[in-house]
C-alpha cells in the first residue's frame, strides 16, 4: 500500500531527475481515501505554482479546482507552460487544444512524446510520420520512439553510428539536412521493421580503423580550434558522415570553422546548408 509521503517522494524524484514531461501518478490509485484527497490537493497546489508536471495529471484526473491555474498558465505563461496548460484542459474539459496564439510545435511536441510512451499498435505509424514535423521537438521525440519501439537502441547507441547521425541530422534547424534524414528514416525504419538485416540497410556501424580520430573530433568541438581535416579523410564512411553533420551544425552558430571545414571538405549540399544558415 503506497502512502502520502511515499507518493510526494516520487512526485520529487521524478522533478529532480527531470525524466518525462509529467508526474507519473499510478501510485494514486493505492492510496487510501484520505491520503489521496492530500495527494490531489498536493497536485493542484504544484499546479498552482507553475509545476508543468503536475498540468497532464490533473487534466487526465479531471480536477476541476485547476481549471483556474491552468487557464492562468495557458494565457499568459511562457511557451512550454502554455502548451502544457492547453493540453490538461482539453482532457480537463475538451477545450480546442491549439489556438491561433498556441505555440503548434511545442503541442505537437507534447503528441510525439505521448506517442512515444504509448503502447498504441497505430503509434509506429504515427511516429513515423511526424519525422517530418517542422517542430525539432517533435521530430526527436519521433525518431526515439521509433527506436525503441523497433528495439535499435544498440545500432542507435554508438557515436557514428548511422542511425546514431541520422537522429542528430534530425535536430537540425537547416531544412537541407533534417529533411533528407526524415525521408532516409522513413523508408530504412520500416525495413528494418520487416525483418530486414541492418547490415543490408546499411545500418550496421562500421567504425574507422583508427578508433581514436572520431573521439579527437568530438574534443575539438566545444573549442574554437580548427577541425582536423586530415583526420576527417582517413575516418571511415561512417565515422566521417557522422563528423560531416556534426560539423554542419556548427554554421547555424555562425562558425568560421564550419564553413572552412565544409566547404574544403566538400560536404554534400554545403552551399545549401550555408543559405539556410544564413537566413536563419
Amino acid at each position: 500500500m503506497t502512502t502520502y509521503a511515499e507518493f510526494v517522494a516520487q512526485l520529487d524524484a521524478t522533478l529532480a531527475a527531470r525524466t518525462g514531461l509529467d508526474y507519473d501518478i499510478v501510485g494514486l490509485s493505492a492510496l487510501q481515501p484520505a491520503d489521496r484527497t492530500r495527494a490531489e490537493a498536493e497536485l493542484l497546489r504544484r499546479t498552482e505554482a507553475g509545476d508543468t508536471f503536475a498540468f497532464e495529471p490533473v487534466g487526465r484526473l479531471k480536477l476541476a479546482a485547476a481549471v483556474p491555474a491552468l487557464e492562468r498558465h495557458r494565457d499568459h505563461g511562457g511557451a512550454w507552460p502554455r502548451a502544457a496548460a492547453a493540453r490538461a484542459l482539453f482532457h480537463l474539459r475538451g477545450d480546442p487544444i491549439a489556438t491561433d496564439d498556441q505555440p503548434g510545435d511545442v503541442l505537437r511536441g507534447l503528441d510525439a512524446f505521448a506517442l512515444r510512451q504509448s503502447d498504441r499498435p497505430e503509434a509506429v505509424g504515427l511516429l513515423l510520420g511526424l519525422l517530418t514535423d517542422d517542430g525539432l521537438v517533435t521530430r526527436s521525440h519521433a525518431v526515439d520512439g521509433l527506436v525503441e519501439k523497433l528495439g535499435l537502441q544498440a545500432a542507435a547507441a554508438p557515436r557514428g553510428a548511422p542511425l546514431h547521425r541520422l537522429a542528430m541530422a534530425l535536430s537540425s534547424r537547416l531544412a537541407s539536412v533534417w529533411q533528407p534524414a526524415a525521408i532516409d528514416l522513413q523508408v530504412l525504419l520500416p525495413a528494418a521493421r520487416q525483418g530486414i538485416p541492418l547490415a543490408a540497410l546499411d545500418l550496421e556501424y562500421a567504425p574507422s580503423r583508427d578508433p581514436t580520430l572520431l573521439p579527437a573530433l568530438v574534443a575539438t568541438m566545444p573549442t574554437d580550434r580548427p577541425f582536423d581535416l586530415a583526420g576527417i579523410g582517413a575516418m571511415g564512411r561512417h565515422d566521417r558522415a557522422w563528423a560531416e553533420t556534426a560539423i554542419v551544425a556548427g554554421l547555424c552558430f555562425g562558425e568560421q570553422r564550419s564553413l572552412d571545414a565544409v566547404r574544403a571538405l566538400g560536404v554534400a549540399g554545403w552551399r545549401d546548408h550555408v543559405a539556410g544558415a544564413l537566413a536563419l
